[in-house]
């Protein structure tokens, strides 16, 4: 178990490093982009992000999870997996392709068809990588996963940049995205060995997908949940409302999905293979929960309290209409560690039929709230998000509680502690924002060392457990880094 252990912290690290890496360039190419475009441009942008998040959420199918899930998939799997998101891939596009126009008339945008068609190309290189990328997670081997993604996302954000620079408007983000989806493609292709063989194994499609199946509904509702106010407010509000919206959501993916997003890949393969420990299982959820919120309720807390300066030092005071928005934002992502861990952990017990149920129940009532919220414009619609959050919270860890025993009181009292200091190190900062020169960049600076120092040392005063986990983490790394 201590080699399983080792590879979790390992996977744990690794996925870090590329996910934050490629964020890192994302983040300095989005405050480059943010200083040459305008709201419209990203606004624009922001308007097609569902179609192209439900067609990559249909490519992905849900078939990833199955062959992580699946004790010993064997090639025929791998195959037959490749070929049907190649198939599907193609059939979104045409649909995309075919529907732009009428997607351009909803948003009363007609700039809207020609970008949605070239946008939309995505889709096919992204469908070329989905089976490499999931073999390398199966394998935990996220080191290597680490090194496929910077490069492309270096080349991808280097061309748009150019392209802004170039004065190509909103196609530079197009390019920006398309740029990045073909280098990882070819990434894949070159440095990894595998090449599906020339098989199609209906018995094989149909047993992955009656695990896979409900998961891809579960997905696609997810999908939905979270991008339906960007539809909402594409549709009902101005291109520049919808761009101070997308720059918000932007920047509080950063941390939030960031998060989320290392969460899962290494957690759900590393479940799978505990899912017959209990005992093991009991404490692997407990300290992955506790540790990933000892980052995430200070980080979400700081945020909010710095969001002024924040925002016009990276982005000018252009775009200071995102501020509010952002703020709301970040109160939803202070659920988001939750929500994942338990989702991964129930989802890996191969119970994704009743997950999907339960997950038709929870969009039904999200989609309503957003829906009502939008009577009070852009920020009750935000405001709904939160309650989602808590809603997801609440249905997750219940599910959840079913495999590892550990329920959502518990849970609730074990990061009570964090949540404290994290509201307690905010509210010094709050207070001590008036006595800040009127320079954002040192104002900036300013807050965000005193939160940090406030809450390492109020978490050393109450001798926080994540605290001393996530120092035991990173001491034998750090000796190696030293040694070198």
């Amino acid at each position: 178990m201590s080699s399983l252990k080792d590879q979790t912290i390992s996977g744990l690290i690794w996925t870090s490093l590329e996910r934050f890496g490629t964020l890192g360039i994302s983040f300095i190419t989005n405050l480059i982009l943010a200083r040459l475009l305008s709201p419209d441009d990203f606004g624009t942008i922001g308007m097609l992000a569902i179609f192209i998040m439900l067609s990559n959420t249909f490519v992905e199918g849900g078939f990833g999870a199955a062959l992580i899930q699946k004790k010993n998939p064997t090639q025929t799997d791998y195959s037959t997996v490749f070929y049907w998101n190649v198939f599907l891939s193609v059939v979104l596009y045409g649909i995309l392709f075919i529907g732009s126009p009428f997607i351009a008339d909803f948003f009363n945008n007609n700039s809207l068809c020609t970008i949605l068609r070239v946008q939309a190309l995505i889709l096919i290189p992204y469908s070329l990588s989905v089976v490499h990328a999931n073999i390398l997670r199966k394998q935990l081997q996220f080191k290597v996963l680490a090194r496929m993604y910077l490069v492309p996302a270096f080349l991808g954000a280097s061309c748009g940049v150019v392209m802004a620079y170039s004065g190509f408007g909103v196609w530079s983000l197009v390019a920006y995205q398309l740029v990045n989806s073909v280098c990882l493609t070819i990434m894949f292709w070159f440095n990894h060995k595998w090449v599906p063989a020339f098989a199609f194994d209906l018995k094989a499609f149909r047993q992955l997908f009656s695990y896979g199946g409900f998961l891809l509904v579960s997905s696609l509702l997810n999908t939905l949940m979270e991008n339906i106010q960007g539809l909402l407010i594409g549709k009902n509000f101005s291109a520049s409302t919808m761009g101070y919206y997308t720059q918000a959501k932007k920047l509080q993916d950063i941390p939030v999905t960031t998060l989320s997003s290392i969460t899962s890949q290494v957690t759900f393969p590393v479940f799978s293979k505990i899912n017959d420990d209990m005992d093991t299982l009991n404490s692997a959820h407990r300290r992955i929960l506790k540790t990933l919120n000892f980052l995430v309720f200070p980080l979400m807390i700081m945020l909010i309290t710095v969001a002024e300066p924040l925002f016009i030092v990276l982005f000018s005071e252009k775009w200071i209409n995102s501020i509010p928005l952002f703020k709301i934002l970040c109160l939803s992502g202070l659920f988001n560690c939750f929500i994942s861990v338990n989702y991964q952990l129930f989802v890996s017990s191969g119970r994704s039929k009743q997950m999907f149920g339960w997950n038709i129940v929870r969009q039904v009532v999200c989609i309503s709230n957003i829906v009502i919220g939008m009577y009070w414009g852009v920020e009750g619609m935000l405001y709904a998000m939160v309650l989602n959050s808590v809603i997801a919270f609440a249905i997750n860890s219940n599910l959840a509680q079913k495999v590892s025993k550990y329920n959502m009181l518990q849970q609730i009292w074990d990061v009570l502690p964090i949540m404290g200091i994290s509201v307690l190190s905010g509210a010094i900062v709050y207070f001590a924002t008036p006595l800040c020169p009127d320079v954002q960049v040192i104002k900036l600076l300013f807050l965000v060392f005193l939160y940090i120092a406030v809450y390492i040392g109020t978490s050393m005063l109450f001798r926080i457990e994540s605290l001393k986990t996530i120092i035991e983490i990173a001491k034998p790394y750090m000796s190696k880094i030293i040694k070198k």
